[in-house]
């Protein structure tokens, strides 16, 4: 099998970042904690396997590389209230363009939902918005690494 020079796209097209990101949420009353996995890893045999996984925390509301020995999501000793951990993945080549308003009343982007997605519980849409907001860097071609996250969306 030979293969050819892939032929650029023609200037109305964009390629898509094949980039799927898992964000982890743990949300406890003002301690929330976040980690994520983005898997560069094209989804073609050829490439399987090749691009490691990156994975992020947020410490002080802000997307750092993680840590080693990162701690674990564990209750604050301060508190009694369990957290509660959500994951969420995004794909950033499921992007739509939209105009219209899909009367979504939570902290999702109406452009990586899609009509099987419930958006009735906050802490499944918390995760699925830090993904979102992270593929959104990802396709202005921005770093995300120190990125942050508006303190209103883990309220």
């Amino acid at each position: 099998m030979v293969n050819y020079p892939r032929t650029p796209p023609p200037p109305q097209v964009r390629w898509a970042p094949m980039v799927q990101i898992a964000a982890t949420v743990s949300l406890c009353p003002g301690d929330p904690r976040v980690r994520v996995v983005l898997d560069h890893t094209l989804f073609e045999r050829e490439s399987y396997g090749i691009a490691p996984l990156q994975t992020f925390e947020m410490i002080d509301y802000r997307l750092v590389p993680c840590r080693s020995r990162a701690p674990t999501f564990a209750r604050p000793s301060n508190t009694r209230v369990q957290p509660e951990t959500f994951t969420g993945t995004t794909q950033t080549w499921v992007r739509r363009r939209s105009t219209e308003h899909h009367g979504l009343r939570c902290c999702c982007d109406a452009m990586y939902t899609h009509a099987d997605r419930r958006h009735d519980y906050k802490g499944m849409c918390t995760a699925w918005a830090v993904g979102q907001m992270i593929a959104e860097k990802i396709w202005a071609g921005d770093d995300i690494e120190g990125m942050k996250f508006p303190k209103a969306l883990f309220n």
